[in-house]
């Protein structure tokens, strides 16, 4: 029998990852079956909750505590229920280095995924880009580079690479300075890069579903079905991501700790009702809680009393991946050294060359 690995998101704004309201992104999947979620739901189904969903859950003292029994239930295990969580704004400097200073480093012939330059160089920017040009400037220079992508105009690359100018020309580090210079010469590939990448390319959900499909995939050792719960980005990219299933030969990609089997081991990426599935209802409270966590990882402000019940939950137990700022920027720290490999995107687009 074929096994089904049910997905969730929560707050997902899609390319906007500059949003004061929504600062995270979690995508959860587990695989219980229909009878296992329908026990695990027990605390919060009855009464008028027909479907219980964590956003609704979390605003009465009763539904946050069915929240917390519904996931202390000794049925999730790492083996069963899996979450992938991002911090939207640091997600989005990372954009800027894969999608732009990544291009320039390919077309140069310099892999800036080795021992993951890509990440040290996002997180340098992430803590001295505000510290040396001044936190709202960068701040409105990522907020333009998401523009470029979300509107993809003349007027937006104009506003970013004004902008991205501003930012070099404020900046009181002169070594520091010289890391803003491949943001800025990005002007001459920007057209070529949007090209390459359609409306869903800063979306999390995409390399979150990825993921969790290459995850699940190893730890079957076999073929399954992805059941997902109504998603814009998924069903946009719903070709795209089918491409990137296969019944084999199966084989390692990428780098060091960054690893992955690939292609995914999914036949089948079907979409779900969560107000008639149990299973999706069981992955929308994990999506939700752990979402809930990292918004309070990310900004003491949503640190509530539900928050520091999850927190002591180990909600880390169930994360496969975390998209977070670090101050870390060697290989040695980043656990990215030498780890030999294949370029994962290389590797992918060699996969699609031949689909």
């Amino acid at each position: 029998m074929v096994r089904t690995v049910a997905f969730d998101e929560s707050g997902n704004t899609g390319a906007d990852l500059i949003n004061r309201d929504q600062p995270t992104f979690a995508l959860a999947t587990c695989d219980f079956t229909k009878e296992e979620a329908e026990a695990i739901l027990a605390p919060v189904i009855g009464g008028q909750i027909v479907e219980p969903k964590f956003k609704v859950l979390k605003r009465s003292r009763s539904g946050r505590a069915g929240i917390v029994k519904v996931l202390v239930d000794e049925r999730l295990t790492p083996g069963r229920a899996k979450a992938f969580v991002f911090h939207k704004k640091y997600l989005a400097l990372t954009k800027v280095v894969d999608l732009l200073v990544e291009n320039l480093a390919h077309r140069d012939g310099v892999d800036l995924y080795r021992d993951g330059a890509n990440i040290a160089i996002s997180n340098l920017h992430y803590f001295c880009g505000p510290a040396f040009c001044g936190d709202g400037l960068f701040e409105e220079m990522l907020s333009a580079f998401v523009d470029v992508f979300r509107k993809r105009t003349a007027v937006e690359i104009k506003t970013f690479y004004e902008r991205a100018w501003s930012v070099y020309e404020a900046c009181s580090d002169t070594q520091y300075k010289v890391m803003l210079g491949p943001i800025i010469a990005s002007a001459e590939i920007i057209d070529e890069v949007l090209a390459n990448n359609g409306v869903t390319a800063l979306d999390p959900a995409i390399p979150a579903f990825v993921s969790h499909g290459s995850i699940w995939g190893e730890q079957y050792n076999d073929r399954f079905k992805i059941l997902h719960d109504k998603s814009k980005p998924i069903a946009h990219e719903k070709e795209s991501l089918e491409l990137l299933m296969g019944p084999g030969p199966f084989r390692k990609i990428g780098y060091d700790r960054r690893v992955f089997e690939f292609p995914l081991r999914a036949e089948l990426l079907e979409f779900g009702d969560s107000a008639a599935d149990r299973r999706l209802q069981v992955a929308d409270i994990l999506a939700g809680g752990c979402n809930h966590w990292a918004r309070g990882m990310a900004d003491e402000e949503y640190r509530d009393e539900l928050w520091n019940e999850l927190n002591e939950l180990n909600v880390a137990k169930w994360l496969i991946g975390l998209v977070w700022p670090s101050p870390d920027v060697t290989p040695e720290d980043l656990d990215t050294a030498g780890g030999g490999g294949q370029n994962a995107v290389d590797a992918v687009a060699e996969h699609l060359s031949k689909a």
